[in-house]
């Protein structure tokens, strides 16, 4: 887990910089037309590349479970609902405050468009290497106890971030570095907990599900940040540290769902074959 947080770095250190180059220099529709580029690019290196894993099926003489009566199983799950409501408010925690930093570095804070995207070039070089680190320590000590460890570390980092004074841009980077960090972190601990609630023959489907889970919070959350923001007539943006507070009210609430999955599932459950965080 903390090997595929690491490529969500990469991502974050090429994608976001670039995507603004290309915004800029064209127009805001470039990065949607080079993300269609790259997808159809890919696809004929995922058909032949990408392992269907599909062992676990062809050794069971079981017939095949409908997705009916797949997400009706969820519902009736409690492991598998504290899994998901622990996606939901992690997914709500984090973007609520996500789509307003550029914005707020940029018109608050008096940063150059050429500034801004350093924040996400810095931030996603620091996870690139401290990712695989956490994945390895959740390993070792436990991934419950990292996650809340993490929790906790961020909340004074997004009250500090939602309501920033004028620092020097140096200060802001080592700031926000510290919360990409702490923040990428908190996911591969949690997702390797949300895996292991389910046997290796529905994983697949659950973590689909779970997906979806994911994208949708994603969504409300930026639906809610948009309509408690405010844009000013200087362009500033007012209420940002608002969605901070809420962030920091949805993120300690995930805590009660890990330590109820925790509870119910622990770190020394007989899940038939375990998901390593590294």
């Amino acid at each position: 887990m903390g090997m595929i947080m690491a490529a969500f770095s990469v991502a974050s250190v090429f994608g976001v910089p670039f995507g603004l180059f290309i915004a800029n220099f064209f127009n805001w529709h470039a990065p949607f037309v080079f993300v269609v580029i790259m997808g159809l690019v890919l696809i004929p290196f995922l058909l032949k590349f990408l392992p269907k894993m599909e062992g676990h099926l062809l050794e069971k003489s079981e017939p095949r479970i409908g997705p009916i009566e797949l997400i009706s199983d969820v519902f009736r799950n409690s492991r598998q609902m504290y899994a998901l409501a622990l996606t939901a408010f992690m997914m709500m925690g984090h973007f609520m405050i996500i789509p307003f930093i550029n914005p707020f570095m940029e018109f608050n804070m008096g940063f150059s468009k050429t500034q801004t995207p350093l924040i996400y070039m810095v931030g996603g070089s620091l996870t690139m290497i401290s990712s695989p680190l956490i994945g390895r320590l959740a390993d070792r000590v436990g991934k419950y106890g990292i996650f809340v460890a993490l929790v906790l570390a961020a909340v004074p980092l997004i009250a500090l971030i939602t309501n920033l004074p004028h620092i020097s841009f140096y200060l802001v980077l080592c700031i926000t570095g510290l919360w990409f960090i702490i923040s990428a972190g908190r996911f591969i601990p949690a997702q390797a907990m949300i895996s292991n609630v389910v046997p290796p023959e529905r994983r697949g489907s659950f973590m689909s599900f779970n997906s979806s889970v994911q994208q949708m919070f994603v969504g409300l959350a930026s639906v809610i940040a948009g309509l408690i923001v405010i844009k000013m007539p200087d362009n500033t943006i007012a209420r940002y540290e608002v969605t901070g507070y809420l962030s920091i009210a949805i993120i300690l609430c995930s805590l009660f769902f890990a330590t109820m999955l925790h509870r119910r599932s622990g770190e020394s459950a007989t899940a038939p074959v375990p998901s390593p965080s590294h």
